[in-house]
């Protein structure tokens, strides 16, 4: 695991949840630009090709969300909004109070067909890595748009691809990569139908630091409290 070299003592947490609001927000508004087909719109732009593409409301349509934390349940409150169905995959399969249905991850292939849209928001862990490949994508609905706003290593972006030129998916938004800054050569940046952003969907300028220094200062009193801490990160599960 990823933190076995440290010592047994030695007591880790994270700052999960600070970037919660902003992070949820970007992943609505990745919900709305494929609702509304915006993908597609830009790279008929960059083809200086005009071609009417119309869509409809998001109320009554189906968001599948793939690793119910802070982010997606966030994400989850805002689609409800709105008017959607939202499905929840999660580890642990607790219920939330703004997912409609909770399933855990051995269920995903039964969820994914049902769903106008698949956001994720995994971490990277030993069982999360290529969650979302091939299989996953053959099971989502034709025409389904797709998100990953968690870690890059959890999908697999050349299955993606495939997908997106074959037009099975109709659009994808993606915000994080195994490798960062995205290289030049990256054939994603040529991608039809995809919109990247760099790796800044969680960026709160304004609260991020200083939500995130409350949170430590909170810890520092607790723990010379002798109380749990906040946010303890769980090393076999390795977030």
């Amino acid at each position: 695991m990823p933190f076995d070299w440290l010592p047994a003592h030695v007591i880790l947490t994270n700052n999960s949840g600070v970037h919660a609001e902003q992070h949820g927000e970007f992943a609505l508004t990745a919900i709305l630009m494929l609702n509304h087909n915006v993908p597609a719109m830009v790279s008929n732009q960059r083809e200086s090709r005009w071609h009417t593409i119309f869509g409809s409301p998001l109320r009554g349509k189906t968001l599948a969300v793939v690793g119910v934390g802070h982010i997606g349940g966030h994400a989850a409150r805002l689609a409800k909004q709105l008017g959607m169905t939202v499905l929840g995959v999660r580890r642990s399969g607790k219920v939330h109070r703004y997912v409609d249905e909770m399933f855990k991850p051995d269920a995903l292939g039964s969820v994914l067909p049902r769903a106008d849209f698949v956001l994720v928001t995994l971490p990277h862990t030993g069982e999360t890595g290529r969650m979302i490949g091939r299989g996953a994508f053959e099971r989502m609905k034709p025409g389904a748009g797709f998100a990953n706003l968690g870690r890059g290593a959890t999908v697999d972006y050349d299955v993606m691809r495939e997908f997106l030129d074959s037009g099975r998916l109709s659009g994808a938004v993606l915000d994080a990569y195994e490798e960062e800054p995205l290289s030049a050569s990256s054939p994603l940046w040529q991608t039809r139908n995809l919109i990247l952003s760099p790796h800044c969907s969680s960026s709160d300028v304004d609260k991020y630091v200083p939500q995130t220094l409350d949170l430590t200062f909170k810890n520092l009193e607790r723990y010379m409290a002798g109380r749990p801490l906040l946010n303890r990160i769980n090393r076999k599960l390795g977030y």
